[in-house]
């Protein structure tokens, strides 16, 4: 939050074993400059972020984590 950097969300999905399937998904950037003008606190921010990995597990496997 201090940097403003922005933030792409990352989902890994499938299985952590050897050879196993896995695919790694990517949302859109999260501009951290524009949660800081909300005023947000850290956790709030974490929230948010966890939302967006949740909706792409769900996009890419039709579950939630």
């Amino acid at each position: 939050m201090k940097t403003n950097a922005v933030v792409v969300p990352c989902a890994i999905i499938g299985r952590y074993k050897f050879r196993g399937k896995m695919k790694i998904v990517f949302g859109n950037p999260l501009n951290m400059e524009e949660l800081k003008d909300r005023k947000l606190k850290s956790s709030e921010v974490t929230a948010i972020i966890m939302q967006h990995i949740e909706q792409l597990i769900a996009t890419h496997t039709g579950s939630t984590a």
